[in-house]
């Protein structure tokens, strides 16, 4: 079960990044919608779970700069906020935890 686990985050992840490149995601409703339930279910397979997203994977912080130059910025802080959604229910990720302040420091 724990591989099949560290699969279905590894795919996610892969999905999440086709969706950042991709160039449907500012055309399409479909596409935003599609990409928002991803940062719910981002959320809770990793973050409920106590378990971090790490830089090298999703970088959120960068993302949302990145969303800014773009012309994606509603997109990208409807997902983060979809993602960290997830740590709500956390015992770990909680909003005092230096992980979560850190992500938003600027």
């Amino acid at each position: 079960i724990k591989i099949l686990f560290q699969q279905i985050v590894k795919d996610s992840i892969i999905i999440i990044k086709r969706l950042i490149n991709s160039e449907d995601l500012n055309k399409e409703q479909n596409q935003k919608l599609i990409f928002k339930n991803l940062g719910t279910w981002f959320g809770i397979i990793t973050l409920n779970r106590n378990k971090p997203i790490l830089v090298r994977d999703i970088n959120l912080r960068e993302l949302i700069f990145d969303g800014f130059k773009k012309g994606r910025l509603l997109i990208y802080i409807s997902f983060v906020t979809k993602v960290l959604e997830g740590s709500l229910k956390s015992k770990v990720f909680h909003n005092k935890n230096p992980y979560i302040q850190n992500m938003f420091k600027i």
